[in-house]
């Protein structure tokens, strides 16, 4: 759902880095939380019995009776649960420098996780999957499809830091991966991802 909250286009100097999910190591995870000094959350559920969705629904504390976006964090499909364990905003910061705030999202289990970025813009917030734009910036270098970075278990890299940046030039995803690739004695060196705005994957 888009809410219009910012008008104008986004101021974007001066140049800022920010790194937008952050490691805790008392538990050993990527810290969450369900509300911020700028946003709150409520947890809603649609569907039918059997396909039922949880989501985390996010509404600024300015305007507590207006959803600005959501984000799924459990379902119900074919008898089955499944869904987040460690989940809700990661970091928030006015990263475009529009004079609104925006947010990184994180979701995990024991499988995988997913990462996602809130961006606000004139026509509302614009939903960023990190994931999804770092295998983008993968096929583009390799010429070969990307590991699943979601799943745990099915690639041998792990997505260890993601930065946005912004410049004169507009915004800019950088992400480090590290990892051995299949039967590797060594680790092999960290590859470094820089992904333009035109290439985010929404």
């Amino acid at each position: 759902m888009a809410v219009c909250l910012a008008q104008g286009q986004p101021r974007l100097a001066p140049t800022a880095s920010t790194e937008l999910f952050h490691f805790n190591a008392s538990c050993n995870c990527i810290k969450t939380r369900k509300t911020t000094s700028t946003l709150q959350s409520v947890k809603g559920t649609e569907g039918k019995p059997g396909s039922r969705v949880v989501f985390q629904s996010f509404r600024l504390r300015t305007e507590p009776d207006m959803e600005i976006f959501r984000v799924d964090v459990a379902w119900e499909r074919d008898g089955e649960n499944n869904g987040w364990w460690n989940y809700g905003i990661a970091d928030e910061g006015d990263y475009n420098n529009d004079g609104q705030p925006d947010y990184s999202w994180y979701g995990s289990n024991e499988s995988g996780s997913i990462m996602f970025l809130f961006l606000s813009s004139p026509y509302g917030y614009i939903r960023v999957d990190v994931l999804k734009t770092i295998g983008k910036a993968w096929e583009k270098r390799f010429h070969q499809p990307a590991p699943d970075f979601s799943e745990a278990e099915s690639s041998n890299w792990g997505v260890e830091e993601v930065r946005i940046q912004r410049s004169g030039s507009g915004l800019e995803l950088n992400a480090v991966l590290r990892g051995a690739p299949n039967g590797a004695a060594q680790r092999q060196p960290d590859l470094r991802f820089a992904m333009r705005e035109a290439d985010f994957v929404h």
